[in-house]
């Protein structure tokens, strides 16, 4: 993987970005993640009643009122129990609320309902990990890799940052290496370009040039999907 010279591009050194569990996710990466879950689910179709609910509940999110959109997503997935997206984006929507408990509820639902899905495990880590429970979020994560989940290269991420927040370093920096050999083999989606971004800023610390790979990756995951709010705002973190 290269990529293209920026001379804006973080200094090596640069005191690492915690996992945003740790810290607490800004307002505008919390409406970014759910945006993303949110496009997602508008991508699945599944007919004009539904989508127009994920529209609305979209047009909520943008607009700040979370009480709105859950409601419109909780309705989505009562009306469609197998549709890992919408469940998804109900789960990250909630958390993202501060509502933890229905969002592991919610993941943990459906997971239950279809045992042979393997979709809402990455969602479940993410919950537990933000309340502090990391030997639980850990295993979920690793599940999700192992079974192949759609998003399996951010299940890769997420295990790498619950590593690094362990002072687990070098276990984390494998696991975002895998994510620069996922790109190397084959073309990505929007979603996992923007992993490969986030995993190659955290490369960067050990070798400069991949910083430069993260802004590639980013610049290329909003050109596969301009609605990519996650990618846009990871890749203006990087000039901060």
């Amino acid at each position: 993987m290269r990529g293209r010279p920026r001379e804006a591009a973080p200094r090596p050194g640069a005191e690492r970005r915690r996992h945003p569990a740790a810290r607490g996710p800004s307002v505008t990466r919390r409406r970014a993640t759910s945006a993303v879950a949110l496009f997602a689910l508008l991508a699945t179709g599944g007919g004009s009643v539904h989508v127009a609910q994920a529209q609305d509940a979209a047009a909520a999110l943008r607009a700040g009122d979370y009480p709105a959109a859950i409601a419109l997503l909780q309705r989505q997935a009562r009306l469609a129990p197998r549709a890992a997206a919408a469940h998804r984006a109900l789960a990250r929507t909630l958390a993202e609320a501060g509502r933890l408990q229905e969002a592991e509820d919610v993941a943990r639902a459906f997971t239950a309902a279809n045992p042979r899905s393997v979709e809402l495990l990455d969602t479940l880590g993410q919950t537990l990990a933000a309340r502090g429970r990391s030997a639980e979020a850990e295993a979920a994560f690793k599940k999700a890799i192992a079974g192949g989940a759609s998003d399996a290269l951010v299940a890769e991420v997420d295990l790498a940052e619950l590593r690094l927040d362990r002072g687990e370093r070098d276990e984390a920096m494998k696991g975002f290496g895998r994510l620069v050999d996922a790109y190397n083999r084959g073309r990505l989606s929007s979603v996992q370009l923007t992993a490969v971004g986030t995993a190659c800023r955290y490369l960067g610390a050990d070798d400069p040039q991949l910083f430069k790979d993260a802004l590639k990756a980013f610049d290329e995951a909003t050109e596969a999907d301009a609605d990519n709010v996650e990618a846009r705002v990871r890749l203006a973190e990087m000039f901060l």
